[in-house]
């Protein structure tokens, strides 16, 4: 019996992978030089450097879910605590309606509301553990337990305590965990407000970090708008309370799903957020600070199961804040009553 001969490949397939593989790193390369070249051209012309002050800070972040401190200021939390600064992180959410990451745990179950809550005692546990990293004291780690995909609905429709909020994803209308700041508090704005009040006369920062009110998240919106309205109540009622200032930027379309092997370029604002000038400053990493903020991201297990694109993309040299300053504060202000005013009047129709 005569055995069959194996076929040989044909050259012609060797020589279209090949050049298609050439073409791949041709066109990879260019994508790297284009974003070099306009990474550079805008740090020259709207981005200053971060000025560092003097050790002996109080740092306050408000982070609307668990990993979004980490994301956009776990280089400066590590710097912070490194020289001694107190630093606190305020959890507006515990980010239980993330339907994603339970998908990927249960499978073809449908998630049920006890799920919900289950995964946001997982983002609690995954919260501490990174700051743990980073230097955070526990005890400055409030977890507030406001409902995740619930602060923009809130904001703009749940202005006064009259009513309250219900949860599409847990179905609760309070904070259900029992160790949130304030347990049973109802899913209000009012009631955030009373506790990020709390947190703020307690801790007396002198540095903020918060939310940008131009980032497409919802939570994210509203998260900066009740902490500015919070910081300038208080202003108002103690003369010498004057923080530094500072929001940031996590959803902004697809600025954030570069290649992860471009991750040495820095991070820079997109092109829309630089239209408002020259406020934007850029936090250069030093090598043990960029270690401890990649070490802290690799607790969100949950998160990178589904996201680990996106929340890699943020291992960057360098993180990027925008200054508020007082005039920005002035028409910040301004938007924010009228929002709120907006929401007390729904409430009647």
């Amino acid at each position: 019996m005569k055995l069959k001969k194996k076929r040989k490949r044909k050259p012609k397939i060797l020589k279209l992978t090949i050049l298609f593989l050439i073409l791949f790193l041709a066109l990879g390369l260019s994508e790297y030089g284009i974003l070099r070249l306009r990474t550079s051209k805008v740090e020259a012309r709207y981005i200053t450097s971060f000025n560092h002050p003097t050790p002996g800070q109080r740092v306050l972040v408000f982070a609307p879910h668990p990993d979004d401190e980490t994301l956009a200021t776990g280089g400066r939390i590590y710097r912070a605590t490194s020289q001694g600064d107190a630093v606190a992180v305020a959890f507006l959410t515990n980010g239980d309606s993330f339907y994603g990451s339970l998908k990927k745990q249960l499978g073809s179950r449908p998630p049920k509301p006890a799920d919900y809550l289950n995964l946001g005692y997982q983002r609690q546990k995954e919260a501490e553990q990174a700051l743990n990293i980073l230097g955070v004291k526990k005890e400055n780690i409030f977890f507030l337990g406001y409902p995740d995909k619930g602060l923009g609905i809130i904001w703009k429709q749940y202005q006064a305590p009259e009513r309250s909020y219900t949860s599409l994803a847990t179905r609760k209308k309070a904070v259900p965990y029992q160790n949130a700041l304030s347990p049973g508090a109802p899913y209000t704005a009012s009631a955030i407000l009373q506790d990020l009040d709390k947190i703020l006369t307690d801790f007396q920062p002198t540095e903020v970090y918060l939310p940008d009110m131009e980032d497409t998240h919802p939570d994210h919106r509203a998260a900066g708008a009740l902490g500015l309205m919070v910081i300038l109540a208080t202003k108002q009622k103690q003369n010498n309370f004057r923080p530094q200032l500072y929001s940031y930027l996590i959803h902004a379309g697809s600025w954030q799903t570069t290649p992860l092997w471009f991750k040495n370029i820095p991070l820079v604002p997109p092109p829309k957020f630089l239209k408002r000038g020259n406020n934007w400053v850029k936090y250069p990493l030093a090598p043990l600070e960029r270690t401890k903020k990649k070490r802290a991201l690799r607790q969100y297990k949950t998160q990178l199961r589904v996201r680990r694109t996106f929340l890699l993309n943020f291992d960057r040299p360098n993180e990027i804040f925008y200054k508020l300053t007082e005039n920005e504060l002035a028409r910040l202000s301004k938007s924010i009553n009228e929002e709120a005013d907006k929401g007390k009047e729904e409430l009647f129709l």
